[in-house]
């Protein structure tokens, strides 16, 4: 940029998508990248290489324009989003974080709009993050080629992850859930049952592409 006082903004994009354990599962050839009703569809063409790629394009005519922005633009095309940022953002932030020092970031997914005809569309402020817990299992040690009567600890340990996994747990309905509820403009009899305790985790059946994110919040 032409003035280092100007606000300066970072574009930033990840590179590495999800895998594809069963390609039978993906409603189209997830490496297709097909054209479908003007809509690119593949591994990748949401989360977030579509955008991702819209950054690269906007930088590069920026970049061959001839013209010089005021403030500086920043373009960070990172990894390892998928699995925590480790090895992308989070490496930048503690080892080269003058590399993302800018006034403003840009980047996927800030929020969704609620529908057609509801009037709003959510800002997201928070999403994944780690909650490591330590599971301290005892048994009855054994040598693994003499295992009688022996309490393999890892056999113990996969029981209780079942266990948890298999547990739908007791659902907290949050204030910013409730808020969420009541801005998308859904019918008043499902409305009452998606904040009430015994009637929301059937009522998120009934939000269709919405009902994953329901279940998160």
């Amino acid at each position: 940029g032409s003035d280092p006082s100007a606000p300066s903004v970072a574009l930033v994009g990840h590179l590495d998508v999800v895998p594809v354990p069963d390609a039978d599962e993906w409603q189209h050839d997830p490496f297709g990248g097909e054209l479908i009703d003007g809509v690119v569809w593949g591994r990748g063409g949401i989360d977030m290489l579509g955008l991702t790629s819209t950054f690269a394009a906007v930088t590069k005519r920026i970049g061959t324009s001839g013209e010089q922005l005021r403030g500086d633009l920043v373009l960070a095309c990172v990894a390892d989003e998928e699995a925590g940022g480790r090895f992308g953002t989070h490496w930048i932030v503690n080892n080269r974080p003058e590399l993302l020092n800018t006034t403003y970031a840009l980047t996927e997914n800030g929020g969704i709009v609620l529908g057609p005809d509801a009037a709003g569309v959510t800002l997201t402020v928070a999403e994944k993050g780690g909650a490591p817990r330590m599971l301290t299992v005892h048994g009855r040690t054994g040598h693994g080629s003499v295992p009688w009567k022996s309490q393999n600890a890892a056999v113990r340990a996969a029981q209780i992850v079942k266990r948890i996994g298999e547990s739908a747990g007791e659902p907290k309905i949050l204030e910013h859930w409730r808020a969420f509820v009541e801005k998308s403009g859904f019918e008043p009899e499902l409305a009452a049952r998606l904040t009430g305790v015994e009637t929301v985790a059937d009522a998120l059946e009934e939000l269709g592409a919405l009902a994953g994110y329901g279940h998160a919040m």
